[in-house]
């Protein structure tokens, strides 16, 4: 189905029409509810339908979220992804967190290239929201950085699903194989090792964690869900292959279990992503949040002025439009 076929169909439809699915990797405060469809043979995920997104978020984020798709998966040209008429993202199953981790624990290395992709992209981001903060303010720069934003949301979001959508998913899922073959005491002195970030210790050491825990269970979001936090640009790189002092013991007692070698290429392909998959996670979150969304809300605090609009219209317009008024001012 085209896009424009699947806005139409889903724009009769009543989320009572929807099956709701409750998914364990998440706990009811993060929204573990998720909305599924069908529609012909494929179906149709909705995992966080209380993210409610505005034409100007559509605008920022939507090719980026689109770009994913083709980097994932170059060889489907249909549409895998789509706003409904309520602003929720909905994505086919190749591209919800189940049809990724089933992509990704076949091809982990495909995963591993993308995090580290991802990692340049977010490296040039912080770098670009750093050089343009002092001018944040100014109102004859006002297109010129929204056309920035625009750009930057394209690069960050490229792989958003592959970390946003996917790693609670991951993170359970390795743990759960992990409990069905070894015990407990094992397993909960092992999965901590993963969860270390290098971008939380920097923001730690440099008390920005205050900043975190204010959204810690936001439910809805939109490019301007933190635009009252203290604007912040500060990157730390990850470390991608992590050295685990019980790995061999791990490793040891999967083996003596005589697993087979799907079972062992599983642990495997887990064991290299869930690392580079938290700190990336953890990474992303706040750039997004006292990155991107922090900066973009002082620059939109002047537009607002400019053009003498609310809040509230300025979320109803696409970004297009937001810049072709600022430029009409010029």
């Amino acid at each position: 189905m085209t896009r424009d076929e699947l806005l139409q169909y889903f724009s009769i439809k009543q989320d009572a029409d929807f099956t709701v699915v409750h998914v364990q990797c998440r706990p009811p405060e993060k929204s573990d509810e998720i909305l599924v469809a069908e529609v012909g043979e494929h179906k149709w995920y909705c995992e966080r339908p209380k993210y409610f997104w505005s034409a100007l978020d559509q605008s920022l984020i939507s090719q980026g979220y689109l770009a994913e798709q083709h980097l994932v998966y170059p060889e489907i040209n249909e549409p895998l992804g789509f706003f409904d008429h309520k602003g929720r993202w909905w994505q086919r199953e190749e591209m919800s967190s189940f049809g990724l981790l089933k992509h990704y624990l076949a091809h982990p290395a495909h995963y591993v290239a993308m995090m580290a992709m991802h990692t340049y992209d977010a490296e040039a981001v912080v770098k670009t929201l750093a050089k343009i903060k002092p001018q944040l303010g100014q109102s004859q720069y006002l297109a010129e950085h929204l056309h920035t934003f625009q750009q930057l949301y394209t690069r960050f979001y490229r792989t958003e699903s592959s970390i946003f959508m996917l790693f609670d998913e991951l993170a359970w899922q390795f743990r759960q194989f992990l409990l069905d073959r070894l015990p407990k005491e094992l397993v909960n002195r092992y999965f901590p090792s993963f969860l270390t970030a290098e971008i939380t210790k920097e923001a730690l050491a440099k008390n920005y964690v205050a900043d975190r825990e204010m959204l810690e269970y936001s439910t809805t979001r939109g490019v301007l869900y933190a635009k009252d936090l203290e604007p912040r640009a500060f990157y730390v790189s990850p470390q991608f292959f992590p050295s685990v002092p019980e790995d061999h013991e791990i490793l040891s007692a999967l083996i003596g279990q005589d697993l087979s070698l799907a079972e062992i290429e599983h642990f495997i392909a887990y064991r290299t992503m869930l690392p580079a998959g938290f700190q990336i996670n953890e990474e992303s979150q706040y750039i997004e949040s006292s990155g991107l969304s922090a900066h973009l809300g002082v620059l939109m605090k002047v537009v607002i002025k400019q053009l003498d609009l609310s809040l509230e219209q300025v979320q109803n317009m696409p970004i297009e439009k937001l810049i072709a008024s600022l430029q009409k001012m010029v």
